[in-house]
């Protein structure tokens, strides 16, 4: 995502946090490789989907995992907790 490309990952925890289905990226269901292979299949065969979906993750990657507003988010809660 922080390098502009669509991702598609499972629905497992962890995953589920970062991506969000049909606006970053596409979920597959854990374990089926049948949907997996349909949702690279989408990717690749529709360009305009992909380029939006790639804006939508750096966008979201910056917005919400740059490392200066993590470690900030961070110190503030210990701050607060300590």
């Amino acid at each position: 995502m922080a390098m502009k490309k669509a991702i598609v990952c499972s629905k497992a925890d962890g995953t589920l946090d970062i991506c969000i289905d049909n606006e970053t990226g596409l979920f597959f269901e854990k374990g089926n490789h049948k949907d997996l292979a349909n949702k690279l299949e989408t990717l690749i065969n529709d360009g305009t989907l992909r380029t939006l979906m790639a804006s939508n993750a750096r966008k979201r990657a910056v917005e919400k995992f740059d490392i200066e507003r993590v470690t900030d988010k961070v110190t503030k809660f210990y701050s607060k907790y300590l």
